[in-house]
């Protein structure tokens, strides 16, 4: 099982998780993002976290992977994502992460900006775009489930 914390969690928060998920059957391989948790910072601010690109963390889930071949972790793989950890895994698949199913757990799919437009907070108060239309922006919605569950076909993975 690979298990994708949200934003500012920490492998610990995960303990009781991946402790019943090992008392159900499953090894559990997670990791803390870069800038969070006991990871490197990538920034002075020991207190902040930040990266430069989104997909700075795609590269985290591929050494993921890796670590998951080198240390035999059994087939098939499952992903468990909250959160933040939902916007990466979702790309992650899209990436052909090697997992047969996954689990979202309020995944962040969408911001719901309510009861400012997307068009405001994307494009700043000097903006003069007056719609999401204008900005070439389609707007955000959260997502409406705590959980989602995927089962993927073996012809995706």
């Amino acid at each position: 099982m690979l298990l994708f914390q949200g934003r500012a969690e920490y492998l610990e928060k995960y303990n009781g998780v991946a402790q019943a998920l090992n008392e159900a059957g499953y090894d559990v391989l997670s990791l803390d993002w870069r800038g969070q948790g006991l990871s490197d910072r990538l920034i002075d601010n020991p207190h902040l976290s930040h990266i430069a690109d989104f997909a700075d963390y795609q590269r985290d889930v591929l050494e993921l992977v890796v670590a998951a071949g080198e240390l035999s972790l059994p087939r098939p793989w499952h992903l468990l994502a909250h959160s933040m950890g939902g916007a990466i895994g979702y790309a992650s698949l899209l990436d052909e992460l090697p997992v047969v199913s996954a689990v979202f757990s309020s995944p962040m799919w969408g911001i719901n900006t309510t009861p400012y437009p997307l068009w405001s907070i994307a494009a700043g108060p000097s903006s003069a775009a007056g719609s999401e239309a204008a900005a070439g922006i389609a707007p955000a919605r959260a997502a409406t489930s705590r959980w989602c569950c995927i089962t993927l076909s073996p012809k995706t993975i």
